[in-house]
């Protein structure tokens, strides 16, 4: 069943004092791109997340986000004072005192208003223990994004059968019409001829070779034929597994050439609204194929 490009999954588990939250998100793209963005610590895992990412899907513009953030009952940030900066600085105040004969003391106000004064102990992640259960919510939120573009993908597969449909009535009638043709020129040039003439008579051999001329020149059953088989091998990609948004846009475009050239050589009324209704359903159907995969 083919899928939709466009899709959300998320996935979020337990790791020591850490929570693992993955969210992607997947939209329209003509090639696939991969967009990452992981917390400071993680970049070393970024060829597995995409080798991940990759198995799943095979065109849009991926974008993947993980967070890492810590439990509850820990704490949320990790604090230390740095001792040789304070150490150097109240060496320094007690020096120019000293010096300058001033009065007053540091106090633990300004010690704090000094950018440097606290350090912000960085965690130290166990990438051993965090990398599995991380690779394992990546997938387990692409299984949750796959599923809504496979049912996103289903109501696509359902209009298109519908339009299909459609096109192939039309393509019926303008078959039907297409018999008629012949016929009706030859009356025409009957009628045409008569007025011109007169009294004078029909070369019926010449009307009949002016019938056979145009019969040819107007013929569309091989365009006919071809448009059919275009949209026969289009219902059959339907049903495929594999990445099919660019095949099914160049049959459309084949499509869309055939009842133009038909339309042209037809030179009639009746063909040419019908080709015009076709070619409304194809665009439809166009603007829906960008959206699979």
């Amino acid at each position: 069943m083919p899928r939709s490009m466009t899709a959300y999954g998320k996935a979020e588990a337990d790791c020591g004092i850490h929570k693992i939250q993955v969210e992607v998100k997947s939209q329209n793209h003509r090639f696939k791109d991969i967009i990452l963005r992981l917390p400071k610590g993680l970049q070393t895992l970024e060829n597995e997340i995409k080798q991940a990412i990759s198995q799943t899907i095979q065109r849009g513009r991926v974008e993947l986000t993980v967070f890492l953030n810590k439990g509850q009952n820990v704490n949320a940030t990790s604090l230390e004072a740095n001792k040789a900066f304070i150490t150097d600085y109240l060496k320094l105040a007690k020096e120019i005192k000293e010096e300058f004969l001033l009065q007053g003391e540091v106090t633990l106000e300004q010690i704090l208003r000094e950018p440097e004064a606290i350090h912000r102990i960085p965690d130290v992640l166990n990438l051993e223990e965090i990398r599995p259960i991380l690779i394992s919510c990546v997938i387990e939120s692409l299984k949750h994004a796959d599923l809504m573009r496979l049912k996103e993908g289903e109501f696509i597969v359902k209009d298109f059968k519908e339009r299909l449909d459609f096109i192939n009535q039309r393509l019926d009638e303008i078959k039907e019409r297409s018999k008629l043709l012949s016929i009706e020129q030859k009356k025409k040039l009957q009628e045409r001829l008569k007025v011109l003439l007169d009294d004078i008579p029909l070369d019926e051999t010449r009307i009949a070779m002016e019938i056979a001329i145009y019969a040819d020149k107007c013929d569309i059953t091989e365009e006919i034929v071809r448009a059919m088989s275009h949209i026969s091998q289009f219902r059959e990609l339907l049903s495929s597994e594999e990445a099919i948004g660019r095949k099914l846009d160049f049959l459309l475009q084949e499509i869309h050439r055939e009842i133009t050239t038909l339309a042209n050589k037809a030179q009639d009324a009746y063909i040419s609204q019908k080709s015009v209704e076709i070619k409304a359903e194809l665009e439809k159907l166009r603007e829906q194929v960008q959206n699979l995969e």
